[in-house]
């Protein structure tokens, strides 16, 4: 098997959930930007989003998939978490209409991101969220970041992992994002994007200058009717 080399790193859909803790869930606490699960030698980085503060968000992460290097490193082997396996062959042997097995699922995934159809991808990775979203995960609350703003999750043992960002906040989203870790990218960095304040700008800028355009159409309609009504009186 040839090694697998893609790392799934991007923002794949929006939520405003809470964050309810179920009897397997794992809590952890980000403190001075950096929390150690010791499990592996892995590392996600987390970046804070135009330097949005990240001071207590939550994030909800879920291991999707096992790695596992062969003797030689030569190659990897990936196999679903049996916490979530049965959730993720339904919905990808509902996609293909037939049974699959794990390697169907990764091949499935890295043929929804090399399509470069990044709609039907973030549909997937929403389907795998909603249906795993009540089982087992790790619960990671950010108490302190760096001073960068940023947060670290350290430790980590090779794997698919799905972030996703379940602060309950008002005006701002959440974002769910699929990651990969092995020995060729042990370390990966990605960004959370969880507000918007420049397309809510953007809106009201059209809206203020659609209003704008509206009321100079019927300003012109009444002046026009204003000297056709003078032109009939003469």
């Amino acid at each position: 098997m040839k090694k697998r080399n893609l790392i799934y790193t991007g923002l794949l859909m929006l939520s405003l959930v809470t964050t309810p803790v179920y009897a397997q869930d794992k809590r952890v606490e980000v403190t001075n930007g950096i929390c150690m699960l010791e499990e592996g030698s892995a590392s996600i980085v987390i970046q804070a989003h135009d330097k949005q503060p990240m001071n207590g968000k939550t994030f909800r992460m879920y291991k999707l998939f096992d790695a596992e290097n062969s003797s030689d490193n030569a190659s990897t082997s990936y196999t679903l978490n049996p916490v979530y396996a049965y959730k993720i062959k339904q919905i990808v042997s509902t996609k293909l209409n037939r049974s699959v097995d794990d390697q169907d699922v990764l091949d499935y995934m890295r043929s929804l991101n090399n399509s470069n159809n990044q709609s039907e991808y973030r549909q997937f990775i929403e389907q795998v969220q909603n249906a795993i979203m009540n089982l087992d995960s790790y619960i990671i609350h950010v108490e302190s970041t760096d001073v960068n703003g940023n947060i670290v999750i350290d430790k980590l043992a090779y794997g698919f992992y799905l972030i996703d960002e379940v602060t309950n906040v008002i005006n701002t989203h959440g974002a769910s994002s699929l990651t990969m870790v092995n020995t060729a990218s042990p370390k990966v960095v990605m960004q959370i994007k969880s507000d918007y304040p420049s397309v809510e700008k953007r809106y009201m800028k059209m809206t203020i200058r659609l209003v704008g355009m509206i009321w100079g159409i019927l300003k012109s309609i009444k002046i026009f009717h204003l000297n056709m009504y003078r032109k009939c009186q003469i």
